[in-house]
């Protein structure tokens, strides 16, 4: 992660919190008021910066909107960029003319702006560092189709919920795909998308059902969702969906109620399985990660 600050603090907090969850901070810049070195500079010194993959702003102000918008859009062109633009309530715009002088933008305006330049804003830090880590771990969704599977049926349920509300479609899985999973995991309490694969589900299972929603066409994006029950082996079942997360679609997963985190993709040393706390969370950095592969399309 490649990180733009106008708060010296935020940045503060966001490296903390990377340092326990993931991504790797590669740079952070702290800009002020951008007396000499403003967020376009670091833009176009990043497009070509191999170690950073993904860049995140936090912006009071833009400066130069023609300058941001050309630059910004050239980085989006190859790596995301993520953005908090605050100020958004009177209030906001109040503390942000004390905070670093900055001028006062409409919303819509900056709404415009981030869209033409393939910017996905976000509302949060919490927003910003989600979204950061399956974009710097995973591949980018080609669509916005999604697969929910675990062995729990009402956080499966909130994951569906909490995906379509972020512009995810959680699929319906074509026949074939169903009988597979059928096969693999002959005691699935459900075989449709959420696939509820039951709280006995075994790890082996649930890496052979991850593999079989992989392989269907319809599927762009899996969200694992697992709970710790009596007969859950979690670490068991969180390295076979970590070694089902090295393929060319994104694989992410929650585990209910635990620490947010990362886990190593076996045999690939550039690559992590994103875990999440709560499925909300994971949906929506999922559904920012699909709003980068449509910008990605549209080049």
């Amino acid at each position: 992660l490649g990180l733009v600050s106008q708060s010296g603090a935020l940045g503060i907090g966001v490296l903390d919190a990377a340092g326990r969850a993931g991504p790797g901070v590669a740079q952070f810049v702290s800009i002020g008021n951008r007396a000499d070195v403003s967020s376009n500079d670091l833009l176009a010194a990043w497009a070509e910066e191999d170690r950073i993959r993904v860049v995140a702003l936090y912006l009071e102000s833009v400066g130069n909107p023609r300058t941001f918008a050309r630059v910004a859009r050239r980085v989006a062109d190859r790596k995301p960029v993520i953005a908090i633009k605050s100020g958004r309530s009177a209030a906001g715009r109040r503390a942000g003319r004390s905070h670093t002088a900055a001028a006062a933008t409409g919303d819509v305006v900056i709404d415009a702006l981030f869209r033409q330049a393939g910017v996905l804003r976000v509302d949060t830090m919490e927003q910003m560092l989600d979204a950061a880590r399956v974009l710097c771990d995973q591949p980018v969704p080609r669509g916005c189709r999604l697969a929910v599977v675990g062995n729990s049926g009402g956080p499966q349920i909130l994951a569906a919920d909490a995906a379509s509300a972020a512009g995810l479609e959680v699929v319906e899985l074509a026949p074939g795909t169903r009988r597979a999973l059928r096969q693999v995991v002959p005691g699935a309490a459900s075989a449709d998308n959420p696939v509820d694969l039951g709280s006995a589900a075994t790890p082996v299972q649930v890496g052979d059902a991850l593999s079989v929603l992989l392989a269907a066409d319809e599927v762009d994006a899996i969200l694992a969702v697992v709970t710790r029950t009596a007969v859950t082996d979690l670490p068991a079942v969180l390295d076979r969906i970590a070694a089902a997360a090295g393929g060319d679609k994104p694989v992410v997963a929650c585990c209910v109620g635990e620490p947010a985190g990362s886990v190593r993709v076996p045999g690939a040393a550039d690559r992590c399985l994103p875990v999440f706390g709560f499925p909300e969370p994971a949906a929506g950095a999922l559904a920012v990660a699909a709003r980068y592969g449509r910008i990605r399309s549209e080049e």
